[in-house]
């Protein structure tokens, strides 16, 4: 559902293409704004967790993160993060941080790039 709204609030911020669920690369990817370059990935709490982690992929959430990160930047994307907490505890203040960075294509941000995963 989230997923969903972050892209609803695209879509009524911005005219850009966006696609849902698809892949750059060989990773899915669950939102990609293709004429900028920029990916968004929405970490449920679930399944983004150091342990779901580690029990899927071997390796800690952080590692998988930065890995998953450096993959779609060098195929091209810029990839945000956006935490279930973080939307959760404060979606007013993510979707304007959002709609900054998209503005002036400024996606180092602090909040999108955390790379450690639920504990």
């Amino acid at each position: 559902r989230a997923e969903l709204e972050i892209i609803n609030y695209l879509t009524e911020n911005f005219n850009y293409n966006i696609l849902h669920n698809k892949n750059i690369g060989k990773l899915n990817v669950d939102i990609i704004l293709p004429e900028i370059g920029l990916a968004i990935e929405y970490n449920g709490k679930y399944w983004h967790s150091n342990q779901k982690i580690k029990e899927k992929y071997k390796k800690s959430a952080e590692t998988y993160h930065k890995e998953r990160k450096t993959y779609i930047e060098e195929n091209g994307f810029k990839l945000l993060y956006i935490w279930e907490k973080d939307w959760k505890k404060n979606t007013v203040y993510i979707k304007e941080e959002l709609k900054e960075a998209i503005k002036n294509k400024q996606f180092n941000k602090s909040i999108f790039n955390k790379m450690k995963g639920e504990e």
